[in-house]
């Protein structure tokens, strides 16, 4: 396991939920720009710019938090009982790159991701279950192997 390796477990297990239970602790949140309750305990939320569209869990008691799922740049998503779904547009820069300057999102690039839900997912974010990121081709196949739901918003 490389350097990269070891820097995306970092950003997992540390950086990302420490920063993401920040910005919880901001909830609710009136100045977003979007905020959509979707089924069990996920929303849709961008904070300052549709462009960072992110799915978030509801954290039991209060606050949300996105570690590893998909976003921010979330530009379509649907859902059902057993999956959510989200087409993403990346960051330009990963909070890790190096001398990396730039912000926003890629609109060149699409990831797909899935998410698989679960029966306790109130009470605990399902990690296993984030799926991605996926190649249109890649997302296509595992669409047509699991019937994940098709993509109902576009943002």
């Amino acid at each position: 396991m490389g350097e990269d390796g070891a820097i995306d477990r970092l950003m997992r297990k540390a950086i990302v939920p420490a920063a993401l239970l920040l910005l919880g602790g901001c909830a609710p949140f009136s100045d977003a720009v979007y905020e959509e309750r979707l089924d069990g305990p996920y929303r849709l939320l961008a904070i300052d710019d549709m462009a960072e569209m992110m799915v978030v869990w509801e954290i039991p008691g209060g606050g949300m938090v996105g570690d590893g799922l998909p976003g921010p740049g979330v530009v379509r998503f649907g859902q059902d009982d057993r999956y959510l779904v989200a087409a993403v547009h990346p960051l330009l820069c990963r909070p890790v790159d190096r001398d990396c300057t730039r912000t926003g999102v890629d609109p060149t690039r699409t990831e797909y991701w899935y998410v698989v839900r679960s029966r306790d997912e109130v009470d605990r974010l399902p990690y296993a279950g984030i799926k991605g990121p996926f190649t249109r081709d890649q997302f296509a196949a595992e669409s047509r192997r699991h019937s994940l739901p098709a993509f109902t918003r576009s943002f």
